[in-house]
């Protein structure tokens, strides 16, 4: 090989590294490279400003690490480097400001020919925002959890397909189920009642409509209790069914009092039917409520019994 040809080659060899210097330069994320032994070899532009060291000083990368995560991310790294397996990890490392930002950092070796690594090519990416819209996420749910499981009754969500996605506490209570267990709400309802729910429900989620419905429902305890349903639908801004909020009321008390009321004025009227006279019925205000004839009052003459 001829010195020209030597000198070519290194020319060439020169320019691609500057090439690809200046590519990792212009990347808007931070990237490292190292070799094989994981020594530090470049640090782009955004590693070095994130940091505020200059290149020299990155190789003590592990005081920058946040130290609840730096025995972990030692391990991971060391594993790497003696394994040539991919690196794939979270941490908090130190800004030049002095706050901790969450970090993606991900490593990827370079092989040879020979499949032995020869480079690893490293990417940190900035996470700190993902991790507190996570954060607020969760303190949301937490706060939306904590709502809903003091809501006097037995609250639950449905998709807008009408499948169950959420219930709060007082439902699994209720029902002695879990939130899989009660895929299968129908099996809980009355049989009696069961076809007539399940097809005013299709409708509603076909249709969009409010639902209100009375039904008998099976308690934990293998008791039917008297129940209210009110299922309300979601809308997003373009008015399609998003969700589906609803809420369960037990009314087994009311219905029981209703019915002794039924009783009780049917008592009532056998009474004053057996009465040989018009009867008319007044509130403690002395208020005209109704009145009542009897079946033989021409018979007996005309009588009038206030009550």
């Amino acid at each position: 090989m001829t010195a020209n040809s030597i000198r070519a080659i290194v020319g060439t060899l020169t320019a691609e590294e500057a090439l690809r210097a200046s590519v990792l330069e212009s990347i808007p994320i931070m990237v490292l490279t190292m070799t094989a032994a994981g020594e530090f070899e470049f640090a782009n532009r955004q590693a070095s400003e994130f940091l505020g060291k200059a290149f020299e000083e990155l190789p003590d990368w592990p005081q920058y690490v946040h130290a609840e995560d730096s025995a972990r991310v030692a391990a991971l790294y060391r594993r790497a480097i003696e394994t040539g397996q991919n690196l794939d990890f979270e941490c908090r490392m130190l800004r030049v400001d002095g706050a901790n930002r969450w970090l993606h950092c991900r490593g990827l070796p370079h092989h040879g020919t020979d499949g032995q690594v020869m480079r690893w090519y490293m990417v940190l990416t900035d996470i700190e925002d993902l991790k507190q819209a996570e954060e607020n996420a969760r303190a949301n749910e937490l706060k939306f959890r904590l709502t809903i499981d003091n809501i006097p009754g037995l609250a639950f969500t449905c998709t807008n397909a009408g499948e169950l996605e959420f219930v709060n506490q007082r439902v699994t209570e209720f029902f002695g189920k879990t939130l899989d267990e009660l895929k299968d709400w129908s099996s809980r309802v009355h049989p009696e009642d069961r076809l007539r729910i399940v097809a005013q429900w299709i409708h509603s989620v076909e249709t969009g409509q409010i639902l209100d419905q009375e039904l008998r429902l099976l308690r934990a305890d293998g008791v039917y209790r008297w129940a209210h349903s009110r299922h309300l639908p979601f809308y997003d801004t373009d008015g399609r069914v998003i969700r589906w909020y609803c809420l369960i009321t037990d009314i087994e008390d009311r219905k029981r009092a209703e019915e002794a009321l039924r009783e009780s004025e049917g008592n009532l009227r056998q009474t004053v039917d057996s009465i040989p006279g018009f009867v008319i019925m007044r509130d403690e205000a002395g208020q005209y409520c109704r009145e009542y004839y009897a079946l033989d009052h021409f018979r007996s003459g005309f009588h009038l019994i206030l009550l």
